[in-house]
Formats: C-alpha cells, sequence, structure tokens
C-alpha cells in the first residue's frame, strides 16, 4: 500500500493545531482504503504551547 506523508510547519500555532490534526485526520481517513498515512509535525522554535500540544496530539494517534 502506498503510504503518504503530510509534513506540517510550526510556528506559534498551539491554538490551531488540535483543529488542524482534526481536520486533516478526516480528510486522510476518507481515503484509507488507497493508502496509509502519516502526519509530521515539524515546530521551528515555538516558545508558545505548541510542542506541548504535539506530544498530547502523538500520544492520542500514532499517525503523528
Amino acid at each position: 500500500m502506498d503510504k503518504i506523508s503530510v509534513v506540517i510547519p510550526v510556528y506559534y500555532n498551539a491554538d490551531v493545531l488540535k483543529e488542524t490534526h482534526s481536520t486533516l485526520t478526516s480528510v486522510l481517513a476518507e481515503h484509507s482504503a488507497k493508502f496509509d498515512y502519516e502526519i509530521i509535525f515539524v515546530d521551528d522554535g515555538s516558545k508558545d504551547a505548541s510542542y506541548r500540544v504535539m506530544q498530547e496530539i502523538a500520544t492520542t494517534d500514532p499517525k503523528s
């Protein structure tokens, strides 16, 4: 099965990360019969709660 990697740059985006992840996961799940996927968040030194939110997402979604 083919695999899609979605890379999301993060910089002071803590307030939208969960919504972004939820929306993206919903869209990708609709096509899960065609391909597998992973979501990669890349933080560029945010000083807000972005890293903490990314950790929360990673503990609940093994594809992130």
